[in-house]
């Protein structure tokens, strides 16, 4: 069952490449808001670690929500007159390079949840017999 556990680290390495490049991007100015994002993206990626068969499907659908989300940010960062003055990279490749850790990411979360093996009950049933 190589293909499960393929799918889990594909999942963990985008994951990880989406918060390393979070903490790239605000090196020179954390906030607290951004510690606090990142702390909830490293406690996904945990979670994910330890547990991907019951929080992948919770997961993924965070991370594509959070792409939907981004996507509409984008579209009003459209509007702002002076984002040429201000150096901001307005492309839709750049958008999407951006966004394809977290795509990826996503849907490899969400078919953990189908296609991970289950885990052995925990505690064990003491009430069947063998």
């Amino acid at each position: 069952m190589k293909t499960p556990k393929a799918i889990h680290y594909l999942a963990l390495a985008c994951l990880a490449f989406y918060i390393a490049k979070r903490i790239s991007f605000s090196a020179n100015y954390i906030t607290t808001k951004e510690m606090i994002s990142i702390g909830i993206w490293l406690s996904l990626l945990i979670m994910l670690f330890k547990r991907p068969r019951n929080w992948g499907l919770g997961i993924g659908i965070f991370m594509l929500t959070s792409i939907v989300i981004q996507f509409g940010l984008w579209r009003l960062m459209l509007n702002i007159p002076e984002r040429e003055k201000l150096g901001i990279n307005d492309s839709i490749l750049f958008f999407t390079l951006s966004v394809l850790p977290l795509f990826v990411g996503g849907v490899c979360s969400i078919i953990l949840r189908y296609i991970y093996p289950k885990s052995p009950e925990y505690p064990p049933n003491r009430n069947e017999t063998h």
